[in-house]
């Protein structure tokens, strides 16, 4: 039995954390023994098999003492292969990995030019991500990106969708899904949705994050109270990909974003910022969703007024991006990741 050791900074609420629970499970579902390591306390928000062993490290700080903290537990666990997620993670699994002598892997999960990611870590990315045995990215675009890295491979998310909510009537409602942090460029939503003309419709928020009073205050400033709901963090986020009838990704830049590909799958109508990477790499323009070009909010607008006047194309965008589901299943994506492991396995 194959042991694979997934490290991750925590289990909390997230994209990352969603795609790595939803990799660990399928890969206990199918007979390998699956570890994650995280340096924070596991807020179980998404569920893991029985099976999935979760240790949470006991140190932190300084880095150089989470970097022996993670070399102790790798050499405690004895994995066949390391899988880390995200650069700040990856950066230290990997020299306690090569520390301790055994095989990295690691994922990066959002864009190149990430917003979020400290000038300081981008260097360190830089120098260390060379010694990586394998480095899976999302899209075309950043595995051009990572030329200083030798064995690069694209394997996007996998898309997970439930179905415990059937014949679940579309509403006049515009979503969003995600972390309330500038990135995601909520503020430039809220702005353009001042502008849409219909007022019958609805904008629906859910996430939360740092910006979340930042954003009350925009939507209070534009006498948007009764029009848009900042409404948190919610379990069942299904229900509401079911109830909007059009989903709008605003990030002013995106690895390949989850949320979007959940929408599409559940038949929304989608429209999206053309940030870099991502997006123009999942939806085809006109076809199976709207690009627009990045941080317009004029344009936004006025393609959230397009889908509103115009029922029948919204719901012609909307079968054909349920189609993505086909495309992105656990078990086509599953078999990219083995693929990728056994070429690691075998190079020794």
């Amino acid at each position: 039995m194959k042991k694979i050791l997934f490290i991750i900074s925590s289990l909390n609420v997230g994209g990352a954390e969603k795609i790595l629970t939803t990799l660990a499970n399928h890969f206990d579902n199918i007979g390998y023994k699956v570890t994650i390591l995280i340096a924070t306390k596991n807020s179980g928000f998404f569920p893991l098999n029985k099976n999935i062993e979760v240790v949470e490290l006991k140190r932190v700080k300084p880095i150089f003492t989470l970097i022996n903290e993670l070399k102790r537990e790798i050499l405690a666990i004895n994995p066949d292969i390391t899988i880390s997620f995200m650069s700040e993670m990856n950066i230290l699994a990997t020299i306690a990995s090569k520390l301790a002598n055994k095989p990295i892997l690691v994922s990066e999960r959002s864009a190149y030019d990430f917003l979020d990611i400290k000038p300081i870590w981008k260097k360190l990315r830089r120098v260390i991500y060379p010694f990586v045995d394998g480095l899976v990215v999302l899209t075309n675009a950043d595995k051009n990106r990572y030329h200083f890295v030798k064995n690069r491979y694209i394997i996007e998310n996998p898309l997970i969708l439930k179905h415990n909510h059937l014949n679940i009537k579309r509403e006049k409602i515009v979503l969003a899904v995600g972390r309330l942090n500038p990135v995601k460029g909520f503020d430039l939503l809220i702005k353009a949705f001042a502008k849409v003309k219909n007022r019958d419709w609805r904008l629906r928020v859910v996430g939360d994050g740092r910006e979340r009073e930042k954003l009350e205050k925009l939507v209070k400033k534009l006498n948007l109270e009764e029009r848009v709901k900042l409404i948190g963090l919610v379990k069942d986020v299904e229900l509401e990909y079911k109830r909007a009838s059009i989903f709008v990704l605003s990030s002013r830049t995106e690895g390949f974003p989850g949320v979007l590909c959940e929408a599409m799958g559940y038949g929304c109508a989608v429209i999206s910022f053309d940030s870099p990477s991502a997006p123009r790499e999942i939806i085809t323009d006109k076809k199976d969703g709207i690009l627009v070009k990045p941080n317009s909010i004029e344009e936004l607008a006025s393609k959230i007024d397009y889908l509103i006047d115009n029922p029948k194309i919204r719901d012609n965008l909307a079968q054909n991006a349920q189609k993505i589901s086909n495309r992105l299943s656990i078990d086509i994506i599953g078999i990219k990741w083995f693929r990728v492991i056994d070429k690691i396995l075998r190079r020794g």
